[in-house]
Formats: C-alpha cells, structure tokens, sequence
C-alpha cells in the first residue's frame, strides 16, 4: 500500500517549493470519499463494534463514523434494535434490561432501555477517511485512486475551479467502483415453482 510520500514523490518537481500540501491532499481524499458514499462503496463501509458496559444506556460510536448503514443488533441477538420513535418511548425506558431501541447523536449511540449486562453492539456504519498528516501516512483505497489524487492537488495548485475539480474526481471513481464492488447474484423470488421442478426429483 503507499504512503503519502510516494503519492508527494510523484508530483513533487512540479509543485512551489514550500507549498504547504496536505489540506489539498485532504481535500482530494475526501472528494474520493464522496463519491464512493454516493456509490455506497465497501471502500467506505466499516464494521461496527460498539461495547456497552453493564448497567449503561450509551457507547462511543468510532472515531471515523459518518452514519450507520443499517440497524445495529446486540452481538448474541439474532433481531436488530429500532431506531426510537418519540420521545415518550424514551422516558418509559429509563431502567436497564434488554435493549429495543436506539437513538444516535453525535458520536454516541443510545439505548433505551439501558443494559443490565455487558454487550457489543454491531452492524456496518459508512466510515469517513483519516486526515492524512505526515509523509509517512497510508494512502486510503489501496492505491485505487491514487493517480487521481495527484492530478487534483497539480489542478488546485494551478488554481482551478473547484467544480471541475470535482467533477474530475467524480469521474474516475466512477470509472473504477463499478468494477471492485460486485456483489454476488441474488435468487428472485419463486413465485412460478421452478426451484422445486429443477431439484432432480421430477
């Protein structure tokens, strides 16, 4: 995987001396970021692991959470939580037991009621990416995007508009996402009976 130094290293007879890289480099990264949420990318899915200490009603989400994708369920459940519907529900579970509902506000996420017991909380939640600070930093996307990245920060430099920028960066993540997230086939619903006629036994 590369660092921030190689992707610096390839562009860097053509950058101002003492130019100062790395809030364009953020920029650029998280443009990428963008647009694989857009395509609801595995490039920006991340899996949940939240712990509940017993008898607490609240865990800190993590550090690069941007949204939860879908319901989070107790680790030793099979059903998942509800998202709370008013807050009339809240005040009638302010005692521990088995959660049902959740809630989330800023970086925390919220039970009600409260656990009696110690659990992990889990799901997948859309991860946002690390600010990158030193030349030693891994590049996000396993190297994907990463001549991408450097066309934008010569582009910024240069001074152009941030919406042809944009629409740049849009355009080779488009060009790649169709091809590293391919989901497995589903089977449709069996309305007519052909599974059954096709298992041999007729």
């Amino acid at each position: 995987m590369s660092q921030v130094k190689d992707v610096i290293d390839g562009i860097k007879h053509r950058i101002p001396d003492r130019t100062n890289i790395y809030p364009a480099l953020n920029r650029a990264v998280r443009l990428v970021a963008k647009r694989l949420f857009y395509h609801k990318s595995s490039w920006v899915r991340g899996a949940l692991s939240v712990s509940i200490s017993a008898n607490a009603s609240s865990g800190s989400l993590p550090d690069d959470y941007w949204g939860l994708i879908d319901k989070p369920y107790i680790s030793t459940k099979t059903y998942p939580l509800e998202p709370v519907p008013d807050q009339n529900t809240k005040l009638n579970y302010t005692d521990t037991s088995i959660p049902i509902y959740y809630e989330v506000l800023g970086s925390t996420i919220y039970l009600f009621p409260g656990s009696n017991g110690a659990i992990t909380l889990n799901g997948q939640y859309w991860s946002r990416p690390v600010a990158l600070i030193d030349p030693t930093d891994t590049m996000p996307y396993n190297e994907l995007f990463d001549d991408a990245i450097q066309e934008v920060l010569l582009r910024e430099i240069k001074g152009e508009d941030i919406n042809s920028i944009q629409a740049y960066i849009y355009k080779m993540v488009d060009e790649v996402v169709p091809y590293t997230d391919k989901f497995s086939p589903r089977m449709v619903d069996d309305n007519a009976g052909y599974n059954e006629l096709a298992n041999g036994s007729f």
